[in-house]
């Protein structure tokens, strides 16, 4: 057919004109435009699974161009362009991500100017190329996530300021003390400021947010009568740190059942594992209180209400006081006054010859199975009131992690804006009754 006649049979035929350029023209368009949308959203996403699958720890934050760019845009782009692109971009959500190793890596959304041949609209930005290509083999096999909660935590992520860590960050971070962390050792958490507040709210875990079953959710669990914990600014400085569990095993647990522990407990000073077993089941008060002299910079007391006889814990206590004895420490038996201001309770306070205070305990008076137990390290027990320990189904925690810093108690490792904060305030919550290895975190943090 010439081209005449071609125009001819078109013009004739304008229908099946139209139908053919549509299956010979749009399928050529697809190639050309939408395949490049489609794996910017498709490269977009297996970004954020690939970081997420290898991050240790991961977390968005929202450009405030009021603000001056951060020292690692300064760091990863150059004073100019950080500050060229952190103006142009008011508004959007970045990311950091901490790795098994090296430093931040910094992810963007990026630009018009950005190499075209991406096939995501994030920009990755190492500190060297090592690290790209240790980031490149360590996520190539990265699948999605499976679990309901891993997709609400990559929602969090790419909607707002959140954070989500693993128990490899919380042990970088807390160092010795993630022991005392298992049931926060994985989370995911959202992130609100209010002016100098910032609250967070969120699930954590034992365990990795990948074994979540489907009922668990980014959704707050319905908190009974008194037990939410208000998020008021903290204004009482003679506390450093405040805690208080349903059980001492939320914090203890991984300490007292280690084997070898055990047997030192066991050895050097007779504690059987029975006790240690009737130890993390009892409801547990953490007080630190600062001390102005002296050779410790605080006192922490431990209030513990044990369910066990009487002369069972006499013997224990016995057994512990020996074995300080043997060590060089000296016993003293004094009275000190009651929160009631009218009586007074008998302490048994350990020191070296002629030194200060190191530590002791008082045991309350007490008819029952239910003894209540003040032990203290680092200077004298005090007692405390009666109806002070009773957490329900929360753990509820209020510190002062500037103040702790001052003093040398809080590891440098956690992030800058927790050791500078005024105040930190948080609770959990079991998400399911009779379950502890899902839990609902909620609390402030206070900047200066």
């Amino acid at each position: 057919m010439g081209r005449p006649a071609c125009l001819r049979w078109m013009l004739v035929h304008p229908l099946t004109t139209s139908i053919l350029c549509l299956l010979i023209v749009l399928p050529l368009v697809r190639l050309v435009t939408p395949a490049v949308r489609k794996n910017d959203a498709a490269g977009d996403q297996e970004t954020m699974h690939r970081l997420l699958a290898v991050s240790e720890l991961l977390q968005s934050h929202r450009v405030q161009a009021d603000q001056s760019p951060p020292d690692l845009w300064r760091q990863r782009l150059g004073s100019e362009e950080a500050t060229r692109l952190w103006v142009n971009s008011n508004g959007t959500i970045w990311w950091t991500a901490w790795l098994s190793d090296g430093p931040a890596v910094l992810v963007l959304p990026a630009t018009p100017s950005d190499p075209p041949a991406e096939q995501s609209s994030l920009r990755i930005e190492f500190a060297d190329d090592l690290h790209a290509k240790v980031f490149v083999q360590q996520s190539a096999g990265s699948r999605p996530p499976r679990s309901r909660l891993m997709n609400q935590c990559l929602d969090l992520l790419r909607e707002g300021p959140a954070v989500h860590w693993t128990d490899a960050a919380v042990s970088s971070m807390a160092g010795p003390i993630a022991r005392l962390l298992p049931s926060a050792s994985n989370g995911c958490l959202r992130l609100t400021r209010t002016g100098a507040q910032i609250r967070f709210s969120g699930v954590v875990s034992s365990l990795s947010l990948e074994q979540a079953p489907a009922r668990v959710r980014l959704v707050a669990p319905p908190f009974r009568g008194k037990e939410r914990l208000p998020m008021t600014p903290v204004t009482d400085d003679a506390l450093l740190l405040r805690l208080e569990s349903p059980a001492a095993d939320q914090l203890l647990r991984r300490l007292l059942t280690n084997e070898s522990i055990q047997q030192s407990l066991k050895s050097n000073f007779g504690i059987a594992s029975s006790t240690l077993t009737r130890l993390l089941k009892a409801p547990l008060q953490i007080r630190l209180t600062p001390v102005s002299r002296g050779p410790f910079q605080a006192v922490l007391h431990m209030n513990l209400r044990l369910t066990m006889p009487r002369a069972r814990l006499a013997s224990t206590l016995n057994s512990v006081g020996e074995a300080l004895e043997e060590r060089g420490l000296v016993r003293q038996v004094v009275d000190v006054i009651n929160p009631d201001g009218r009586s007074a309770s008998e302490a048994v306070v350990w020191s070296r010859a002629d030194g200060p205070p190191l530590g002791g305990w008082i045991v309350a008076p007490s008819d029952d199975s239910l003894q209540r137990v003040e032990l203290s390290l680092g200077g004298s027990p005090l007692p405390s009131d009666p109806g002070s320990t009773d957490p329900g189904t929360r753990l509820s925690m209020t510190m002062l992690p500037r103040e702790l810093v001052k003093r040398g108690l809080m590891a440098d490792s956690w992030s800058e804006t927790i050791q500078q904060a005024v105040s930190l305030k948080l609770q959990l919550q079991p998400l399911f009754k009779n379950r502890a290895d899902w839990q609902w975190l909620e609390g402030q943090l206070a900047e200066p």
